[in-house]
């Protein structure tokens, strides 16, 4: 997905969308786009070039509009996924939060593309599958499954509120070999103030019983609207209380953030895929954000699904049939 950048607005960005309007598939008409065809990309990989960091940023705040408000830095070029090009990553920090941005830059380090580069031999979607990660994230569904759900959320995002029992109940019920769910944290900070905590508690679940994450999550998102700073500590308690945890173990993992560290490398996936926005969805490497309704969630899956069918009927005369093809089967 190619995103507009304008910070000057960036903070509306981390409210997200609403539920219906808020569905959108990530493509972006009038952006640039550079796509290769066929073995075009196929050409080894270019040492990176060298970058003049400093006119880089205040080229890029020229462009981009950023206000004074905001900081920016730029990590060296790094290996892009397809060939020919580097991946620079740029990092904001503003009032409201933080932000990674994904440039790519050419082997000459003179031109620079916003957004993504697509390879037409290889899955569009090849850059954001690269980054995508299922390590220590509870999931719902078969690791073999055709399809894979990859959502971003915050326990204290009401439109998460409003996806969670979608990807939690409703599509594993209805596509139980067909769709895996993985679900990942990206608390929103500052603007939400118990979402991390509320993250940190949900793996120190986990560690202690990973069934018990589940109930952990429809108590969060259930009682959301009652949980404070204040009370969030006794309602995990009540939380173990319930599920036969060890209450002392729990509170003392949670104090002593000992799962931090899982929730601090969700949410740097998170800002390396361009996330600005909870929930947010990768259905097989699409990105999709905003909370989507359970119609237009099938309606992906759906297509996947008949896409995959359909590389695996073809796959499948491919390695049976020796004969030249012909209108009708004999």
């Amino acid at each position: 997905m190619i995103t507009k950048i304008w910070l000057p607005k960036m903070w509306s960005r981390f409210f997200p969308s609403p539920p219906v309007s808020g569905f959108k598939i990530g493509l972006a008409a009038g952006q640039a786009l550079l796509c290769f065809i066929g073995g075009l990309g196929r050409a080894p990989a270019a040492e990176t070039p060298p970058l003049d960091k400093t006119h880089l940023l205040s080229y890029l705040r020229y462009a981009e509009g950023w206000t004074d408000s905001v900081e920016a830095a730029a990590d060296d070029p790094k290996p892009s996924p397809i060939p020919g090009f580097s991946e620079v990553d740029v990092h904001l920090t503003f009032p409201k939060g933080k932000l990674d941005r994904i440039y790519y830059l050419s082997a000459d380090g003179k031109a620079l593309v916003g957004g993504n580069l697509y390879d037409l031999g290889d899955s569009p979607f090849k850059i954001a599958l690269s980054k995508l990660t299922a390590a220590n994230a509870p999931a719902k569904g078969p690791e073999n499954a055709p399809v894979t759900v990859v959502v971003f959320s915050d326990f204290e995002c009401p439109y998460c509120r409003d996806e969670a029992k979608l990807l939690r109940e409703d599509i594993p019920k209805k596509y139980p070999k067909e769709v895996r769910v993985v679900f990942k944290d990206f608390p929103l900070e500052p603007v939400h103030t118990w979402a991390r905590k509320a993250a940190i508690a949900a793996h120190c679940v986990i560690e202690q019983n990973p069934a018990a994450y589940w109930p952990f999550h429809e108590t969060m998102y259930t009682h959301q609207g009652e949980i404070t700073d204040g009370n969030l500590e006794a309602r995990i308690q009540e939380f173990a209380g319930q599920q036969n945890l060890d209450s002392l173990r729990l509170m003392t993992c949670v104090q002593n953030k000992a799962t931090a560290g899982i929730v601090e490398k969700s949410e740097a996936e998170a800002r390396a895929l361009g996330i600005s926005q909870t929930p947010t969805l990768f259905i097989n490497g699409r990105m999709v954000t905003g909370a989507v309704p359970l119609e237009k969630l099938e309606m992906v899956i759906q297509w996947e699904l008949k896409r995959e069918t359909g590389s695996a009927k073809a796959e499948a005369e491919k390695c049976c049939e020796v004969g030249p093809p012909t209108v009708v089967k004999h």
